[in-house]
């Protein structure tokens, strides 16, 4: 059988593809398939390997970015979720890379990040620049649902040995 591309396609009136309405008409956990024309159609178990992806940031914040910005918030949120935690550590280079982007283009696509209050850099050092990420409903001001936040916690207590800040330091000499 050939492979039709979409801009071939004929547009058929409803109902023509009856047998696309048992795959279609399928309910979340109903792991079925249905055969139809050659493909199976149907349910997916999904299972290590993957990174969860809020549908809310397809729904509500990707059309308001660029396609740029979007590809680049989907990677922060494969690097943070993914790894399940609501930040990442990555260097210039590895986004670069992942997104195909000049240095200039990348400079571009994180203020738009920044701007748009789906990241925001904490620190940076030789392994790379510290992002927490944003999910939709945190910019948009709202309690994540379906996300378990971890609770705060108190700062870790110093170790009764360990060496004061250079700062606290010096301002003791004072």
């Amino acid at each position: 059988m050939s492979q039709a591309s979409a801009r071939v396609l004929r547009t058929e009136p409803l109902g023509m593809a009856e047998a696309l309405g048992a795959a279609e008409a399928l309910l979340p956990g109903d792991l079925r398939r249905f055969e139809y024309q050659g493909d199976l159609l149907g349910a997916v178990a999904v299972t290590g390997g993957f990174a969860p992806v809020p549908l809310e940031a397809f729904d509500s914040l990707a059309p308001k970015l660029e396609a740029e910005v979007q590809a680049a918030y989907f990677h922060f949120l494969r690097l943070s979720l993914g790894c399940g935690r609501n930040f990442c550590r990555v260097p210039r280079r590895e986004l670069q890379a992942r997104l195909g982007l000049s240095e200039r283009r990348l400079n571009r696509v994180l203020d738009a990040l920044e701007q748009a209050g789906a990241v925001r850099a904490h620190h940076r050092d030789n392994r790379g620049t510290l992002y927490r990420v944003f999910l939709p409903s945190e910019i948009e001001g709202r309690t994540p649902g379906g996300v378990l936040l971890g609770a705060r916690s108190e700062p870790p207590t110093k170790h009764p040995g360990a060496l004061e800040p250079l700062a606290a330091r010096k301002e003791g000499q004072r």
